[in-house]
């Protein structure tokens, strides 16, 4: 009996290596110089193509047969200017929202130190975020303070990984 309950277990480890899978994005926002601080501003970024149908394809699944899709890391480095740094960024929030879904709060990062690292890993929210990336687009918006002024634009990297949990299609 306690050999069985042993295979069962590693059966369904080796069945979910193959339900599970992630997928990486990554885009490109701009910060413009400015002056004003201690004073909450929105970036929007542009729509985010998902091509999900394409994407759960190649990992033997269907949009139905999704059960979670969870944000597990989110990383922003600035690539310009190339001595850049976040010195400037007290704190940030980043929500998702689609043309069928209102936004949920996804990453943050709050009381940002001021060490001169031009990348920054924000926490994530654990949420079930499925509705948004199965759609065709979906839209980031990030809410930031900043507590100096920056007197340059700064272009950031953002790298999103999202970990997802599916049936395999035909089973």
């Amino acid at each position: 009996m306690c050999l069985s309950f042993i295979l069962a277990i590693f059966s369904c480890k080796k069945v979910d290596e193959y339900t599970q899978f992630e997928i990486n994005n990554e885009q490109t926002i701009e910060i413009k110089s400015n002056a004003v601080i201690n004073v909450p501003f929105d970036i929007v970024s542009p729509e985010v193509e998902t091509d999900a149908e394409s994407t759960f394809e190649s990992n033997d699944t269907r949009k139905n047969l999704i059960e979670t899709i969870e944000l597990r890391s989110l990383t922003m480095e600035i690539t310009t200017p190339e001595e850049g740094d976040f010195n400037f960024l007290n704190e940030i929030k980043i929500y998702i929202s689609s043309d069928n879904h209102t936004e949920t709060l996804i990453a943050w990062k709050e009381n940002i130190p001021e060490n001169s690292s031009s990348t920054l890993v924000l926490e994530t929210s654990g949420e079930d975020l499925k509705k948004y990336v199965k759609e065709d687009t979906y839209k980031l918006r990030f809410n930031t303070i900043t507590d100096q002024s920056i007197t340059t634009d700064h272009k950031i990297k953002v790298n999103s990984t999202f970990f997802v949990d599916a049936e395999i299609y035909g089973i």
